[in-house]
């Protein structure tokens, strides 16, 4: 049986969690950090079971023993979610339970109008194939590379022809162009579309480390965007570049390792498109530490058809 999580479930969550379970759903909030404790009474409450409009979670329980959690919350675009827990034990039906929390929360979102659910999980995760059968379909892989500090950094090219500057809200159109030009179709497919799509999932999320934004000027075109978060216990960053613009973005790597703080590790998730990007990254001493598939749903949308009713008199 397949329900909502509830206070009563306290003890039943805990005897499942004690056995080593682990979260096989991967989100950009827990890569770049050691796996944090499944359970802990203030992840129960404020995560599990939250009154947030923008977080569910469903548990697989029989005879008072739970078998498998899932947990999704809204992305930045209102009608999508992102599972960012996928507890499962180890049963032999564990599959079994994984494609029919799988099915259980697609069939929950399109009743309240969600259009796309994604999931993330270790390339080559046995996760992959029943999320395959539950009709997620991969359109990407990605790579984690990570630095455990950013000492003896080298010296890398200088901003040629052009000029780094703070990111304005002016610049959104020229980004969105650079988005577009940039990333594969199947991508854009997947994640963002249209320009409110784009501006959905690259708003600041205040619930993250500090955030800043710079952008490569040339003639007054913009031909690279920088985004850097600084905070504990790593930072990030991300370089989307057009395609011929390869020497600026190893300028705008070095750049951006300026930028952040040396003594803490940094990482940087990206696309396996980006080839350009990860040759800079492996010649500058970043060592690739995971490889991920990016998995989409698309939800048939229940559409509430008009029909005659008896007049009230």
């Amino acid at each position: 049986m397949i329900r909502s999580i509830r206070p009563t479930d306290l003890a039943s969550l805990l005897a499942f969690l004690q056995k080593g379970r682990s979260n096989d759903a991967k989100t950009g909030r827990n890569l770049g950090r050691k796996e944090r404790r499944l359970f802990s009474i203030g992840r129960f409450f404020e995560e599990w079971l939250s009154l947030d409009e923008n977080r569910y979670t469903w548990i697989n329980i029989s005879r008072g023993r739970i078998h498998g959690l899932i947990s999704v919350r809204t992305r930045p675009f209102p009608t999508a979610w992102q599972v960012d827990s996928l507890v499962l034990g180890s049963a032999a039906d564990c599959n079994e339970i994984c494609l029919g929390l799988l099915d259980y929360v697609s069939a929950v979102g399109a009743e309240v109008g969600i259009q796309k659910v994604f999931l993330r999980v270790l390339r080559g995760s046995p996760i992959l194939d029943v999320a395959r059968q539950a009709g997620f379909l991969p359109y990407k892989a990605e790579m984690l590379y990570w630095r455990e500090s950013l000492q003896a950094t080298l010296e890398g090219p200088s901003i040629a022809h052009g000029v780094v500057r703070p990111k304005r809200s002016l610049d959104e159109l020229a980004l969105f162009q650079l988005y577009s030009a940039s990333v594969p179709g199947h991508v854009r497919q997947a994640e963002a579309m249209t320009f409110d799509e784009w501006k959905a999932i690259t708003k600041k999320d205040l619930s993250l480390p500090t955030q800043q934004e710079m952008v490569l000027e040339r003639d007054g075109n913009v031909v690279a965007w920088l985004r850097v978060w600084r905070g504990s216990p790593a930072n990030s960053f991300d370089i989307l570049a057009l395609p011929q613009e390869q020497e600026s973005e190893l300028a705008l790597l070095h750049h951006c390792m300026g930028l952040l703080d040396r003594q803490r590790p940094t990482y940087c998730l990206l696309s396996e498109y980006r080839e350009g990007l990860r040759r800079a990254l492996e010649d500058n001493g970043f060592l690739l530490v995971g490889e991920y598939s990016s998995l989409v749903k698309q939800l048939a949308v229940r559409v509430r058809e008009p029909r005659f009713v008896p007049a009230r008199i």
